[in-house]
């Protein structure tokens, strides 16, 4: 969002550039909003020069199709991979997630859950897989526990679940799920 336009992009942009340049990961969402399906040139720019500073790129599997200008998701990984990000995460909503890095691929299915509202998925998901990378879990680990995170998310009837730690603990456990960090 901070990406559509001046002055917030540029501030954004360098923000990036510093913490690059001080050898910080970075994990980057574009988190497209595009209004009726138009994709500015000086916004497409931006994303392509936040993803080039980026370490780990968390992105919708649509928005990657559009940012790439490429109908297949693992060719649009592959090319954000050549760009010199490490990881492509790509949010498959009902059908789980796919990682690509230079040297694996894994898909996580999603858990199956009563939907009361997809809304905010995707940034719960981050959220999840931010926090477990952060405690180093590998990314097999965190790529579940995102999962479980945006499970309880679109599964619960609060607009803003406030999940801890141990609560998504709770969940995979209830899931058969065991993660090691």
């Amino acid at each position: 969002m901070c990406l559509v336009e001046d002055p917030s992009r540029a501030a954004l942009l360098r923000a990036l550039e510093l913490a690059h340049e001080k050898g910080k990961q970075i994990f980057f969402d574009p988190n497209l909003r595009l209004e009726g399906n138009t994709f500015p040139e000086e916004m497409h720019k931006a994303q392509w020069d936040a993803i080039t500073l980026s370490d780990i790129v968390l992105v919708e599997q649509e928005e990657l199709k559009t940012i790439c200008k490429i109908s297949s998701i693992k060719m649009g990984a592959e090319k954000l991979l050549s760009l010199g990000v490490d990881l492509v995460v790509v949010k498959c909503g009902k059908n789980g997630v796919e990682a690509f890095s230079h040297s694996f691929y894994e898909h996580i299915p999603a858990f199956e859950v009563k939907v009361i509202s997809t809304a905010g998925a995707g940034d719960s998901f981050d959220a999840g897989f931010i926090s477990a990378s952060l405690r180093n879990a590998s990314t097999h680990d965190a790529l579940i526990y995102a999962n479980a995170v945006a499970a309880v998310k679109i599964s619960s009837e609060s607009t803003s679940p406030m999940l801890s730690h141990r609560d998504v603990l709770s969940f995979l456990h209830s899931r058969n799920q065991e993660i090691d960090f």
